[in-house]
């Protein structure tokens, strides 16, 4: 179920991409997403696009509409996140790593079942 809160947390994430030049934007296969406040993340369907957009880590794709993605992370103000483009298509990802010095998965890259069975999440 997408969360329907504000998820100001996620919706940061669109902050750590790059800011790119219209002329590279315009040669990928897909343009740069949109950042939901509820942390979803959309990408604009052009009327000639029929491939959706590959999937994305931490998020569970819209059963309704291929191009929109719901996250599974739960919050955590210590989480640490980046989004990174994929220069080929224009699709982005992202990279969580926990940031919890208490946690015993201090520093490494996360899933998001992972990061919901935490002990010491700092909600």
């Amino acid at each position: 179920m997408p969360p329907s809160e504000p998820r100001p947390d996620l919706a940061a994430i669109a902050l750590t991409l790059p800011v790119e030049a219209p002329e590279k934007i315009a040669d990928r296969t897909f343009k740069p997403p949109t950042f939901h406040d509820d942390g979803s993340i959309e990408y604009p369907k052009g009327e000639k696009d029929w491939e959706p957009p590959r999937d994305i880590n931490g998020y569970a794709r819209d059963p309704d509409n291929k191009w929109l993605f719901h996250p599974l992370w739960p919050v955590c103000r210590l989480r640490h996140q980046m989004a990174f483009l994929k220069a080929n298509c224009g699709c982005i990802d992202v990279i969580m790593r926990c940031n919890n010095p208490q946690s015993p998965e201090f520093g490494t890259r996360l899933a998001h079942e992972t990061c919901i069975k935490c002990p010491v999440r700092l909600k």
